[in-house]
């Protein structure tokens, strides 16, 4: 292939959202733009309806991938502009704050976003006023929103006509109670597949539909005036892996990604290592994924008939132990990939990748919770754009069988979702401790 023939792919390793109330070909709004329309129908139109008609309590439920910080953003421009409704957001950690903070100052009129978080410089989001800058907050518009993490709203909870809380399933009932003490309404945005908020208490001493440890929209879509609403699409992989993660989710949705693919490779793909040691870092496993991940750097994406190379940052490494990131990084530093990421599911969440290679937290014969997470699971199967490679030893129906902590229903999703990210897995796999052949290795894999 002639080089003039393949241009560069945007680094895709910092967290980003696509926009569910556009369609793929439809350009952005202008920076500072408060005139952009809504599209009768979507679930950005009906989540503000929900708010100007005074619902106390909205929930909007995302797949991976649909868009949920552009709802946000859209919501929270019509009700500074149009309503002039005082509006706080929060989220979990400041990462997020920052990065919320962002793309609403790219979005409103200068001087509209204020910021409250004090491990937030400045200059990661020059076009937001920060409460220390006494001189821009005097100039702060009438009309403004302010954003800021859960954790301090709760410490001091702020009078507002309406709490936008995004990635809503990351934080608690009890959080998110405290925090909107004093706010009349309260807009839930979130994914309900991603992992759960981290609790550090004993929970056993809780029960009940509302106890104060659950993940806050699962108690608030119980409130007897709630509204339930959902994004339809993920603009961020196919129909393969929205079907594959199908059984995760309580609710249906769709592919509206524009084609894309690495050329050659199928969506979804799956690697079977047989013979691998008890525990989580077998070095035949751990191989198999700095073989795979390495393998596709330098291949060429077709994203909507554009032809892309494949760099290091384009593709990410997902594992759930940290003793398997630190080995896998220093396996891609030898091999001359030093940059390539490693992370683990927790980490990683809320990134996207033009391709992933994703170690299944059950080889190795790995039990307990954190290893048969649905939330775990779900994040490590939906990083990608256009390829998931799925690295497994084969013995994950067994672990999911005997773990205490799932539940029957669980247990079903668990095995349903590792059945479609698999198949046809028997006839695919990697020989064992002793029996390796590199190059077999390489061909030796299942495709969806």
């Amino acid at each position: 292939m002639a080089a003039h023939e393949v241009g560069m792919l945007k680094r895709t390793d910092a967290p980003t959202s696509d926009d569910p109330s556009r369609s793929p070909t439809s350009q952005p709004a202008r920076t500072g733009s408060t005139s952009r329309g809504l599209i009768p129908g979507s679930t950005t139109a009906k989540a503000l309806y929900q708010v100007w008609s005074g619902t106390p309590v909205t929930v909007v439920k995302s797949p991976p991938g649909a868009g949920k910080t552009a709802l946000v953003v859209d919501v929270v421009r019509q009700l500074l502009t149009r309503a002039a409704l005082t509006v706080y957001v929060v989220a979990p950690n400041n990462n997020q704050v920052a990065a919320l903070a962002a793309r609403l100052a790219d979005a409103l009129p200068a001087d509209s976003v204020l910021v409250l978080a004090k491990k937030i410089k400045p200059e990661e989001v020059p076009a937001a006023v920060f409460a220390g800058d006494s001189e821009r907050a005097r100039h702060l518009a009438a009309a403004h929103v302010t954003v800021c993490t859960i954790a301090r709203a709760m410490v001091q909870p702020p009078q507002c006509d309406v709490m936008v809380v995004d990635e809503s399933y990351q934080s608690t009932h009890q959080q998110v109670r405290s925090a909107m003490a004093k706010a009349d309404q309260v807009l839930l945005v979130g994914d309900p597949g991603q992992i759960g908020p981290v609790v550090t208490v004993r929970t056993d001493l809780y029960t009940g539909p509302t106890a104060p440890h659950l993940r806050a929209p699962d108690v608030f879509d119980r409130h007897p005036d709630a509204v339930v609403l959902t994004l339809p699409h993920t603009y961020r992989f196919g129909a393969d892996t929205a079907q594959a993660l199908a059984p995760l989710y309580d609710f249906g949705f769709g592919s509206a990604r524009p084609p894309r693919s690495i050329i050659g490779l199928p969506e979804l793909a799956s690697i079977r290592v047989d013979g691998v040691e008890e525990g989580n870092t077998d070095e035949d496993l751990l191989q198999a994924v700095v073989r795979r991940a390495v393998g596709l750097v330098g291949r060429v994406a077709d994203v909507d008939g554009e032809l892309l190379p494949v760099t290091d940052g384009d593709v990410a490494v997902v594992a759930s132990h940290n003793a398997q990131v630190a080995l896998l990084r220093g396996m891609l530093a030898e091999q001359g990939h030093p940059d390539l990421l490693v992370g683990t599911a927790d980490k990683l969440q809320g990134g996207q990748w033009e391709a992933v290679v994703a170690v299944d937290p059950l080889a190795g014969g790995v039990q307990g919770s954190h290893a048969t997470s649905l939330g775990r699971l779900c994040v490590m199967a939906s990083r990608h754009k256009s390829h998931l490679m799925w690295v497994h030893d084969g013995r994950w129906d067994r672990a999911v069988g005997v773990d205490a902590s799932l539940s029957a229903a669980d247990r079903l999703r668990a095995r349903e979702v590792r059945q479609r990210l698999t198949e046809p897995s028997p006839a695919a796999h990697l020989p064992g401790h002793g029996d390796r052949d590199p190059a077999a290795a390489e061909s030796n894999w299942s495709t969806r």
